[in-house]
């Protein structure tokens, strides 16, 4: 994953419980 992903990823899953970050 590239940074911007990650990061996009760190957003999108705070507000889905960190469902797409893990």
């Amino acid at each position: 994953m590239t940074f911007k992903t990650k990061k996009a990823n760190f957003y999108l899953g705070t507000k889905t419980g960190t469902r797409l970050y893990s």
